[in-house]
């Protein structure tokens, strides 16, 4: 599974301890993937369309007129200029006409010096670049924006981008309150703006939430160490997350079914153009475009499959390419579920070291002590009795149960800077009854605005997925999976067995989508970032990938954080900066503390 459900990006930032920087994006997150042969198609430099060699090198055919020019840019936000970039809807097909792509730049700040265009590939799929760019002007350091125009730009199919559809505004509310949402694999790790009042005011500085050392995978094999299972239930009995979600597995079944018939009812149009293949033809289009003539990208989550979709599609055209929070593409496209199962062991591994710290800490107000047992008693007592939100706002038809909770939890383990929000957030549920900041991370899960409308992420990050993955057909193997999962991690298998399972009834093939092989032969050096304890897109990831690529250093973070370059390493910062300006890699190797 990859990311099921939105999580917004960059949603304010919080730091425990010393040290940090302002967060850059969100999490999750984070796939060019499915087997079988393909008759691939790309473009070239001026944005021709071509088909691909069987190693996916780009072969030259004739420019479609129109789809390779920005419109002017116009100014739209302080320091920032705007434009638009027509691209074609298949390039297999050119006459089927043209989606244009959103684009947003900051200047760089010192001209005289400038180097180019760093192309900010955002996470998701389904979070706004353009709005990452918009929100965030320090999203890379000074050295960095110094030297480069940040370009931002919203995929096909996500914000202003041709958006797709698939569910209305109430559908969302009804649907997405039902179960829990796993949050996008994005290209940061900010805590919610939506945290509120009340983790601040028990959290009061005094939690640092400072984690064990993280070394697991770093000495294991390709696919790196799996952390062992947690703790649960008894030997022989399942896990109560795992009876619940069997018992409503007819309920969320509808609900999938649903939402890829409201895909197709809604977008059928562009459903079949939404792969990350697409998005990486569209991403060489926009180099051109720029009039740079080799590609430099910083992604981040999901962006690093987009990054290795293109690296491999046109290798020759990339200055320098940074993959941070690396996603396997060639697990996510060729097994799926195996890749859930590494995130799920993930998110366990991470929740184990974050009851760990807090029971370790006197100044951790939850559970008193007992942070795990008291974690499994409020998401059981929630199943049964769900609470309310407070405050004088608060709006009162509105209940958090299990599901919203482990939405919460799941969104704030994106980085261990949160776990004082974390562990303020339970214990307001716990010690209070009081679920108003677990339902703001909730809804920032699901793309909830304050006004209760949503934005596109969640139907985006349906349809890209979708065009993406192949799952299997039959329910019954999603049922198993369930069984299997929550047997690994008690805590939350059962939550995320059931990620791809809207794809089962999906409508329509992608017309055209990248499975691998990942070699990117003839490219330059790539730097790919895994975090050893980085929840959402685990550490054997980066493993994987770095032993694909022709060409690629692997450095490594020791952290429960996903995306090193938004954390406070100012080992990671300023490799990542050396390499943008000047080209040069770390030694092999490196570790970052």
């Amino acid at each position: 599974m990859r990311r099921d459900a939105h999580r917004s990006p960059h949603q304010g930032h919080w730091h425990a301890g010393a040290g940090g920087k302002q967060d850059a994006a969100a999490a999750g997150s984070r796939r060019a993937r499915l087997t079988g042969a393909l008759a691939l198609v790309s473009l070239t430099v001026a944005g021709l369309v071509a088909p691909t060699t069987a190693a996916g090198a780009a072969v030259a055919l004739p420019r479609q007129a129109g789809t390779d020019r920005l419109s002017a840019w116009t100014a739209c936000g302080k320091g920032l200029e705007c434009a638009t970039l027509p691209v074609p809807l298949d390039y297999a097909h050119p006459g089927k006409g043209t989606i244009d792509l959103a684009v947003i730049r900051r200047l760089a700040a010192d001209p005289a010096r400038r180097l180019g265009s760093l192309v900010y590939l955002e996470g998701g799929p389904g979070v706004s670049g353009v709005d990452s760019i918009r929100t965030y002007p320090e999203l890379f350091d000074k050295a960095v924006r110094d030297r480069f125009d940040i370009v931002g730009f919203d995929q096909r199919g996500v914000g202003a981008s041709g958006p797709v559809h698939c569910l209305t505004d109430q559908q969302k509310a009804s649907e997405l309150s039902g179960s829990a949402v796993v949050p996008h694999r994005a290209a940061g790790a900010g805590a919610g703006a939506g945290a509120g009042a009340g983790a601040g005011r028990l959290a009061g500085g005094s939690y640092s939430g400072s984690s064990p050392a993280v070394s697991s995978g770093i000495a294991g094999s390709a696919h790196g160490s799996s952390p062992a299972p947690a703790t649960g239930a008894p030997a022989g009995e399942a896990p109560a997350r795992e009876s619940e979600v069997l018992a409503g597995f007819d309920e969320t079944a509808a609900s999938d079914r649903l939402a890829a018939r409201g895909c197709e009812r809604l977008s059928a149009a562009l459903l079949p153009y939404l792969s990350t293949e697409f998005a990486a033809r569209d991403l060489e289009v926009l180099r051109a475009a720029l009039g740079d003539d080799r590609l430099t990208a910083y992604g981040g989550s999901y962006g690093t499959e987009l990054g290795a979709t293109y690296a491999q599609l046109f290798p020759t055209r990339i200055r320098a390419l940074v993959l941070d929070a690396v996603v396997d593409p060639r697990l996510s496209a060729n097994d799926p579920f195996a890749e859930t199962r590494l995130q799920a062991l993930g998110f366990e591994a991470a929740f184990n070291a974050f009851l760990a710290s807090c029971a370790s800490d006197s100044n951790c107000g939850f559970g008193h002590g007992d942070p795990g047992g008291a974690y499994d008693r409020l998401i059981a007592r929630l199943a049964k009795h769900p609470i309310q939100v407070e405050g004088k706002d608060a709006d009162k038809t509105r209940s958090v149960d299990d599901s919203t909770a482990i939405t919460a939890v799941l969104q704030l383990l994106y980085s261990e800077e949160q776990w004082p929000i974390l562990a303020a957030a339970l214990q307001l549920a716990d010690d209070y009854n009081d679920g108003s900041v677990l339902q703001a991370l909730a809804d920032q899960g699901s793309g909830r605005r304050p006004d209760g409308t949503y934005d596109n992420s969640f139907d985006a990050n349906t349809a890209i997925n979708c065009a993406d993955q192949t799952y299997p057909t039959d329910l019954a193997v999603f049922r198993r999976f369930v069984r299997d999962l929550s047997r690994d991690a008690p805590r939350f298998g059962a939550s995320l067995a059931l990620g791809g399972m809207t794809c089962a009834f999906w409508p329509v093939r992608s017309a055209d989508r990248y499975t691998g092989p990942f070699r990117a032969e003839g490219s330059p050096p790539i730097l790919l970032i895994g975090t050893t304890g980085d929840p959402a897109t685990p550490y054997a990831e980066a493993r994987s990938l770095a032993g694909q690529l022709a060409n690629a250093v692997l450095l490594t973070w020791r952290s429960y954080t996903h995306g090193a370059y938004e954390g406070p390493s100012t080992c990671v910062h300023d490799a990542v900066n050396r390499y943008l300006i000047d080209l040069v890699t770390p030694k092999p190797g490196t570790v970052c503390a």
